[in-house]
């Protein structure tokens, strides 16, 4: 029955070393050489997959970081943009600071003008002889001015001619508004140039003096009474 069995196959392995030394030898089956080509082979192939799968997991790591370096460049870009946007915004807001300053200030300033020009704070003559605080017969301050031919008399403010009389003694008496409770009257015998509610600027020539004309009275009035026009008039306006 032996006989029938095939032998399996058994090899022998010399071991010679180079210094012609004791050999040694030992068997090992075919089974077994198979065994271990095929797990080499496995070892082999699990390596190979191994190294590809590590290829592709590094190109797909390669790619997610350049994706991410792009992302990050982008980003970048963005706030450059956004920090030159920033500051384009904010030298526009400067400017509109400025200009919104510079505009107060000019409305202030004119506005102050407006106020200042409105106020009868000058003289309604420039060359004159002048007796201040003169009293009448009522005991109504005013200034009486000494006025020759062709001296001109101006408006001491800004404001509205008012009223307009004529009185045989006295010659026109000429009241403006000024606007801001102060009110300017002239008194003499000369041909006004101006009308009831006519506009007139400080500086206007309200009347220029006639031959017969010697004197020129000037009234200030504040909230409707009488005061003393050198409490207002600037000397050196």
């Amino acid at each position: 029955m032996s006989e029938n069995k095939s032998e399996k196959l058994r090899y022998t392995v010399l071991l010679v070393p180079n210094n012609a030394g004791r050999v040694k030898q030992f068997r090992i089956s075919f089974d077994l050489i198979i065994f271990i080509s095929l797990l080499a082979a496995v070892v082999v192939l699990g390596a190979a997959l191994f190294v590809v799968n590590t290829a592709q997991t590094l190109n797909q790591k390669d790619e997610e970081i350049s994706k991410l370096h792009d992302v990050l460049l982008f980003r970048e870009q963005e706030e450059i943009v956004r920090e030159a946007r920033i500051e384009e915004l904010e030298n526009t807001l400067r400017e509109a600071k400025n200009t919104i300053e510079t505009a107060r200030k000019k409305s202030d300033n004119a506005e102050k003008k407006s106020v200042q020009a409105a106020i009868p704070s000058v003289m309604p003559v420039k060359k004159a002889t002048s007796v201040p605080e003169y009293q009448d017969e009522e005991g109504k301050q005013y200034i009486q001015f000494l006025v020759e031919e062709g001296t001109r008399i101006y408006a001491t403010a800004d404001g509205t001619v008012k009223s307009l009389t004529k009185d045989e003694k006295y010659g026109y008496f000429l009241r403006i508004d000024h606007g801001n409770g102060y009110e300017s009257e002239y008194i003499l015998k000369a041909k006004p140039r101006f009308s009831v509610d006519d506009k007139v600027s400080r500086g206007n020539t309200l009347f220029v003096v006639g031959l017969d004309v010697t004197t020129l009275s000037y009234r200030i009035y504040y909230d409707d009474k009488i005061i003393n026009p050198m409490d207002v008039i600037k000397i050196d306006g």
